[in-house]
């Protein structure tokens, strides 16, 4: 389709290795450069690695176009063959008869190549063979290739060996018990993707060959068909190729960043974000947040672990008299701690009045309990005041949501003041509040510390494990 819209009778990005689009890099001229000694060479195996869609192939087909005229050649493009299988391959290439071969005897198919070859070097013909995709080979099929070098007279090597593969081939033959083929490898290339300039001057390499304009490609559509293909040709050519369709749907015959980005988004079947958007990174307070939810729900378990099982729901508490502290929870020692600290403080503003500024919690009260440490003994001294101090950060903070503290008088004891208290984690946005349950009327009067929470048998584990 695209091809009629602009004009060209061939695709110009085809993934077949058409020589008429050849692109050598400095790269893959390196590449060809030892596959050309090796067939010049007269020992040992060559070793060509390289990622996959990086040109392997191009290059092997590159250096059969310009194999001299005195060159038998053996081609093997699918390895996955057994010993016997691989030698009559080896054999049907260099047009040798087997018909008196047994089919699977592999000393039957090694005399008539090694009698094949002799005379061909008798003649001054040389015998080359090549394998590509050679990471399928198996142990016992290299071995046998190796074998395959030992075929040679007092001075050459009968058969040069061409082993071409994926990264994984470099390990396959730096196993042990592969050593002796390892110290036969005489040259040995891996093949790099390319560079940003390198691939920019491939894709309009292959425009031009195309007859399209060379600047099709806007220069950051060419940086982001880069970013997506790792300089891969392979990757390119698909990239690119898709990249041509969109331009043709979308009715521009000029290529941008974003059309790009569409495109390498359909060929690799899961987009990147594009460089134009970043993603959102957590904050830290998300994590801190988290955190303060944990101690919330931690305290909550304390304060209701004891709850009576048969209580009913606890109508909500209508607003404290005068006097009273509004949202503040906490157990009678906390509650009284609280009383002394707003005495200290004063009395509240008159509407409309300045607020005066409340001083720290700093009083130590008369029934200071005494100092704790953390089990390792490098712990903060825990003291009511910095527990009340922690627990009203915490409520200003907004980290805990609390009842508020009602004040009501006893039947019997008319100055007797009886707290309902229980804190729990603020519910987040949008849910709904947690239920208010009704505190036990049993008060045990002690000191609220991080031990004493820990110690509480409403929570499993200990201080070591918490």
């Amino acid at each position: 389709m695209f091809r009629t819209y602009f004009g060209i009778e061939e695709n110009p990005f085809s993934n077949t290795p058409d020589p008429n689009y050849i692109f050598m890099s400095e790269r893959h001229q390196e590449a060809l450069a030892h596959l050309q000694y090796g067939v010049q060479g007269s020992s040992g195996f060559v070793l060509l690695t390289g990622e996959v869609g990086t040109g392997k192939t191009t290059v092997c087909r590159c250096l059969v176009e310009q194999l001299p005229d005195n060159i038998d050649l053996a081609l093997c493009l699918n390895p996955r063959l057994s010993e016997a299988e691989l030698l009559a391959t080896i054999c049907d290439e260099l047009g040798i008869d087997i018909s008196d071969c047994r089919a699977d005897s592999v000393k039957d198919h090694m005399d008539v190549l090694n009698k094949h070859l002799l005379d061909g070097h008798a003649r001054g013909r040389r015998a080359v063979l090549i394998i590509d995709e050679a990471q399928n080979l198996g142990v016992p099929l290299l071995e046998q290739v190796r074998l395959l070098t030992n075929l040679e007279t007092a001075s050459a090597k009968l058969l040069q060996v061409i082993l071409i593969g994926q990264p994984e081939l470099r390990d396959l033959v730096g196993k042990p018990e592969l050593r002796q083929l390892s110290q036969r490898i005489t040259a040995r290339y891996h093949l790099e993707p390319m560079t940003r300039t390198e691939a920019e001057k491939y894709i309009r390499h292959r425009l031009r060959v195309g007859g399209l304009a060379a600047d099709l490609f806007q220069p950051d559509a060419l940086q982001e068909v880069y970013a997506h293909s790792s300089g891969i040709p392979r990757l390119i050519n698909s990239i690119c190729e898709r990249s041509l369709l969109g331009a043709y749907a979308a009715g521009t015959k000029s290529i941008d960043a974003r059309l790009v980005h569409t495109a390498a988004g359909e060929v690799l079947g899961k987009p990147a974000p594009p460089p134009w958007q970043k993603p959102r990174q957590k904050t830290v307070a998300f994590g801190l947040m988290a955190g303060a939810a944990v101690a919330a729900v931690i305290a909550g378990i304390l304060f209701t672990g004891s709850l009576d099982t048969d209580a009913t729901m606890a109508p909500k508490p209508s607003r404290p008299a005068a006097g009273t502290h509004e949202d503040v929870q906490t157990s009678p020692v906390m509650a009284a701690r609280l009383d002394d600290t707003l005495k200290d403080r004063g009395p509240s503003p008159a509407p409309g009045g300045a607020a005066a500024t409340p001083e720290p919690l700093d009083r130590a009260p008369p029934n200071q309990v005494a100092d704790k440490v953390t089990p390792g003994g490098k712990g903060v001294p825990h003291t009511p005041d910095r527990e009340a101090e922690v627990f009203s950060r915490l409520i200003a903070e907004g980290a805990v949501a609390v009842f508020k503290a009602v004040a009501r008088e006893t039947a019997t004891a008319p100055q007797a003041v009886a707290r309902e208290t229980m804190v729990v984690a603020r519910a987040p946005a949008g849910d709904a509040p947690p239920p208010r349950q009704k505190a036990v009327s049993q008060v045990v009067d002690e000191a609220v510390t991080l031990e004493n929470l820990f110690r509480h048998p409403a929570i499993k584990g200990g201080l070591d494990t918490a």
